[in-house]
């Protein structure tokens, strides 16, 4: 049996950061490929409740369709970027526009830092 790979949605707002939704990864696909229905997934269970403006996630999910994906929900998105072997971070795939990264979210302003640190994990 191989291992089980999943999105898991963690409500990092909450000092108790609970896991509440699990979207398993098929085999075929991967983070990228799967992201938009572990995000149709998210927000058709609790999207009523306005749990979330800011989904963070890392460099597994960060694609100009995804980012498409989070804006089209009106939420706001925060991917990581890796660099290459070479030093250089590559161009970043996942901003659609310049201006995409030139307004803040309100969760950054209550706690710099802390959404990067969430996306990294």
């Amino acid at each position: 049996m191989g291992a089980v790979r999943a999105v898991t949605v963690t409500l990092t707002s909450s000092q108790a950061r609970p896991i509440i939704e699990v979207v398993p990864i098929p085999a075929l696909t991967n983070e990228m490929g799967i992201f938009p229905a572990a995000l149709a997934a998210f927000c058709d269970a609790y999207g009523g409740l306005e749990l979330a403006t800011l989904v963070t996630y890392d460099a597994g999910a960060c694609s100009a369709q995804n980012a498409a994906e989070v804006r089209a929900r009106g939420l706001h998105y925060l991917f990581g970027l890796k660099r290459h072997a070479g030093g250089r971070a590559p161009p970043p795939p996942c901003l659609p526009a310049p201006h995409a990264v030139s307004q803040r979210h309100p969760a950054l302003e209550r706690a710099p830092g802390r959404a990067l640190e969430d996306a990294a994990r």
